[in-house]
């Protein structure tokens, strides 16, 4: 195939150049068929040559040169040297090596005629130079060596003739016969040598013809070929097709087996013919239980409603748009609905006809959860925000109101004093002074729920606190109702305010009470707890560690899970209008969450309800309280006292009870002015008693600025409502004094007292 391609790329050649032109001898010597040819012809004559030469030309040599023949030694040397050059380097060319071997031949031949005569090989070399210039240089130069070789016959006729040299031969009439010899030899030449070319030429023909139909058939070939190449390409790219495709359902089959989502198709009769494994996994059936089976199988009597309103179709109503998307809930193998989000499609055929319905389905509890999750912690942050608001509004309520309040009271205890037994007065102002009193309880409620009541921590066995209170619950709750406590002899302490968790005691105690009007049985437990980052409830101020459990449970009526949701809700109660404020639960709620504690209920109805309060566990040993003294003997006093009050109903009943107990008593109205009164007069004092919220300078920054000047001064500090001067979050600091308004001239008398008597 490779020669044929070689060949093809050759011109045309003319009749005796034997497949290679003129041109290409000088132009382009790639080899065609018979140039290859030619040249091994080439190389076996001279092979031939070098071979028979290297035989030949010692004794052809030794006998030219001792017959002083110097020429022709020295030409045979020379011809040997060049064909063995000739033969070794091939870089030479052909037509130069061609060109050589038949001046060579015709040199011999004319030589041996000369010196040998006629018979001594001359005329074979002669005989054969027209013949290998034919097979070697062509059609043309053949004729032409016959000339040669003929006008040489004949000169050595004419040299004969005219004796320029003789033949050492016997015969008679030599020149009719040299005439008669150059005939016949001339005429056995020309036969030779067309003969040779015409059987060359043959050849030639016969190489263009296998040529041209090599061409042809290669021609053939490359059609079938381009053909062949095209089908394999168009059978690559089907089984590329094929390949992708597979490819393509493989990935499709992974996709569909390891999705989260349910891939689902179904008939028209709503029989499901195919599912993805994940359906196993999300209703615990099998693939082989869900296939065949229904869609209603697995639907409620709320699902089977809600299908066709989760039908949408597109504005035009066109019936081959028209899916099915929306939220739908489906049981599994155990009964339980599982919420899904559904998406789906009318199947049609090539013809439009609709074949069947198609679509996924989301598992959407987690999604559920977290919504369920974020409206918990909405209706937290709503609640927060709520509180909040009314905190605001309790602290500037509590502000005024007690101011008002301490004016009351304290006039009506000083009134009440003055009194000799039995005045009919008495009554009355006792009346007066109970009705103060609830207004105060409600101004402390509304703080307290707001967690904007300042507390005294203290820490506390929580058994000492209950086994302390427990005869006042007792008379509290009635003797229909059984009280029966339960408490661990061995727990923590908690850091409690002592009134505040009396408070609570107290309103849940009542809060049982109530919701148990034929009588019942009220349970006061204590126990101890640990939350962990796990179980520990979702609540942004309870962190995890060790609690102090406080349990109040009934066995009374109970609560719906909408009222349990309400019940810490300030002014929400369920009582009759006239019976309840609405803030008994709502005060506990503060309090707890003010000591960051976290309080939880779980009730039922009919069976009862249950509240636990969790206090942070403390390690401290519990503090010593006061059983405080008897109002009958108020301490009294001669110390000098600076009182500092804005308002001037307070400071006034302020001043009445201080100069009652025998203080010297100066006072100011702000803070400026107490600086004046101090500074200018050079007074010597040993009690400030200052409003904590005062317009310029508040009590703090007063006790700070007299301290600068008397720093052995005790201070105690006064307020209904302290808006974090004195205190964090509530808190009281470390080392303050404080008694809080509305007080009564018992509660003021004990207090300075204490605070004067307190070490520096």
């Amino acid at each position: 195939m490779n020669r044929i391609d070689m060949e093809s790329k050759q011109t045309k050649t003319e009749p005796g150049d034997f497949g290679q032109t003129r041109s290409d001898l000088s132009t382009n010597p790639q080899p065609g068929v018979f140039r290859t040819w030619q040249d091994s012809f080439i190389k076996k004559l001279l092979l031939i040559g070098v071979i028979f030469g290297a035989v030949a030309v010692v004794p052809s040599v030794y006998l030219s040169f001792y017959e002083r023949r110097w020429f022709i030694g020295t030409f045979d040397i020379v011809v040997f040297v060049l064909m063995f050059i000739l033969y070794f380097k091939d870089s030479l060319g052909y037509r130069f090596r061609a060109v050589f071997i038949g001046v060579v031949t015709f040199i011999i031949g004319v030589l041996l005629m000369v010196v040998l005569g006629p018979f001594g090989g001359g005329p074979v070399w002669l005989f054969a130079f027209p013949v290998i210039v034919g097979v070697l240089l062509g059609r043309r130069l053949a004729y032409l060596a016959l000339g040669i070789n003929l006008l040489v016959l004949v000169l050595v006729g004419v040299f004969l003739h005219v004796g320029l040299f003789q033949w050492e031969l016997v015969a008679e009439n030599p020149l009719e016969k040299w005439i008669v010899i150059v005939v016949n030899f001339t005429l056995l030449n020309i036969l030779t040598t067309v003969s040779v070319l015409s059987i060359l030429s043959a050849l030639e023909r016969a190489v263009d013809q296998e040529r041209d139909l090599t061409r042809t058939v290669r021609e053939k070939a490359n059609q079938v070929e381009n053909t062949n190449r095209k089908l394999r390409d168009q059978i690559e790219m089907r089984h590329e097709s094929e390949r992708s495709l597979a490819q393509s359902e493989q990935s499709y089959r992974l996709l569909a087996d390891n999705t989260l989502d349910i891939i689902w198709t179904m008939d028209l009769e709503g029989r499901f013919t195919y599912v993805n494994p994940v359906c196993e996994q999300i209703f615990n059936y099998s693939l082989k239980d869900i296939l065949g089976s229904r869609l209603e199988d697995y639907c409620t009597t709320d699902t089977l409603e809600k299908i066709p309103s989760i039908i949408v179709e597109t504005p035009n109503n066109s019936p081959e748009n028209s899916f099915l998307k929306g939220e739908i809930d489906l049981l599994d193998r155990n009964g339980t609905p599982i919420p899904l989000e559904v998406i789906g499609k009318l199947i049609r055929d090539n013809q439009g006809e609709p074949i069947g319905f198609q679509g996924t389905a989301r598992d959407i509890r987690e999604r559920r959860a977290a919504q369920e999750e974020r409206d918990r912690l909405q209706s937290q942050l709503q609640q927060a925000q709520k509180m909040e608001s009314i905190g605001r509004l309790a602290g500037g309520v509590a502000h005024d109101f007690n101011n008002l309040l301490t004016s009351i009271t304290g006039n009506v205890s000083l009134a009440q004093m003055d009194l000799p037994p039995g005045d009919p007065m008495d009554e009355a102002l006792d009346e007066i002074y109970k009705a103060a009193q609830s207004a105060a309880s409600l101004t402390r409620q509304l703080l307290a729920f707001s967690r904007r009541q300042i507390i005294d921590p203290k820490v506390l066995d929580l058994k000492s606190v209950i086994d302390d209170t427990h005869k006042m619950l007792r008379r509290l709750i009635g003797e229909d109702i059984e009280l029966i406590i339960k408490t661990q002899d061995e727990q923590g302490n908690i850091k409690v305010d002592p009134g505040q968790l009396e408070q609570i005691l107290i309103n849940l105690s009542v809060n049982a009470r109530d919701a148990m009007p034929n009588g019942g049985r009220l349970w006061i437990e204590t126990g101890s707890t640990v939350f962990d980052d796990d179980c520990c409830p979702s609540q942004a101020d309870l962190t995890p560690g060790r609690y102090i459990l406080l349990s109040v449970s009934d066995n009374g009526d109970g609560m719906d899970e909408e009222t349990r949701r309400r019940i810490f809700d300030p002014f929400f109660t369920t009582k009759k209008e006239g019976h309840g404020t609405g803030l008994g639960l709502a005060t506990v709620y503060g309090i707890v969450k003010q000591h960051r504690g976290y309080i939880d209920v779980v009730s039922e109805i009919g069976k009862g309800t249950t509240f636990k309060v969790y206090f942070p566990e403390i390690t401290e040993e519990a503090d010593a309280l006061s059983k405080g003294m008897a109002e009958e003997n108020l301490p009294q006093g001669r110390e000098t006292v600076l009182l500092v009050e804005d308002e001037s109903m307070v400071r006034t009943i302020a001043i009445k009870i201080l100069k009652r107990q025998g203080y010297t008593v100066h006072s100011a109205e702000s803070g400026p002015n107490a600086l004046d009164l101090v500074n200018n007069n050079n007074l010597e004092i040993d009690l400030l008693l200052t409003d904590v919220v005062m317009p310029v300078m508040n009590g703090r920054e007063l006790a700070e600025e007299l301290h600068a000047t008397l720093p052995d001064l005790k201070v105690l500090f006064v307020s209904g409502y302290t808006d974090d001067i004195i205190a964090h979050h509530g808190v009281l600091d470390d080392g303050l004094e404080f008694i809080g308004k509305p007080y009564t001239p018992q509660d003021l008398a004990k207090m300075v007292r204490k605070v004067l008597d307190k070490p520096v």
